[in-house]
């Protein structure tokens, strides 16, 4: 068997054991990414960098990366001097940018598209933020909260929901995030019921925390 055919039957198999293989094996990967397109190190000349999402606590069921910058005013130039440099690496497709200043979730939004060693496209998403933004901070709270919270048992009641999760209605993270730690819902079957009893406002922005 070839190693794409591997690569295909573990992407498709919702074990436990498996998906928490393939998360870890995409929380090792994304550490190389981080390195290669030096995400923390040109970022931390602009502000200060938060690395956040499901990276951080080891739930990642696609390959994508966020990071909140926070700067006392973000400003466009700056931003696009440390995107420039990041565009560059060999690898890198496509680089969409943003501009949400002035609305109720100030900041500048860049996600950079780059295709690893094995051909798997990564979506990194980087927001400059400034550090009196309404919600500054919440992010980094919520995966503190997270780390105290997450069992083993939870990590993979939570993988296998994502697995499920093209069968269900659009939804966040932190929807089943919420679901089972606040809630808890075992099954793919389950939180479809809870989802539906709960819908997210997509409007908005969730501030639950473990």
């Amino acid at each position: 068997m070839s190693k794409s055919d591997q690569t295909f039957l573990d992407m498709t198999d919702s074990s436990s054991d498996t998906l928490v293989r393939r998360a870890d094996s995409l929380q090792a990967k994304a550490r190389q990414i981080i390195e290669t397109l030096g995400l923390v190190s040109r970022w931390s000349r602009v502000g200060r960098v938060a690395m956040v999402g499901s990276s951080r606590f080891g739930l990642m069921a696609s390959p994508n990366l966020d990071f909140e910058v926070y700067v006392e005013r973000p400003e466009i130039g700056v931003g696009f001097e440390a995107i420039r440099d990041i565009a560059k690496t060999p690898g890198v497709k496509q680089v969409l940018y943003l501009n949400f200043l002035g609305t109720s979730d100030p900041g500048l939004y860049w996600r950079v598209d780059y295709a690893d060693a094995e051909g798997t496209l990564w979506d990194v998403d980087q927001w400059l933020v400034p550090n009196d933004h309404p919600h500054a901070g919440m992010a980094e709270a919520f995966v503190e909260s997270m780390r105290q919270t997450l069992t083993d048992e939870k990590r993979r009641i939570i993988l296998e929901i994502k697995a499920a999760r093209p069968e269900q209605p659009k939804c966040r993270g932190i929807d089943i995030y919420k679901a089972v730690l606040k809630d808890s819902v075992k099954t793919p079957e389950e939180f479809a019921r809870w989802l539906a009893a709960n819908p997210p406002s997509l409007e908005t922005i969730e501030t639950w925390h473990p």
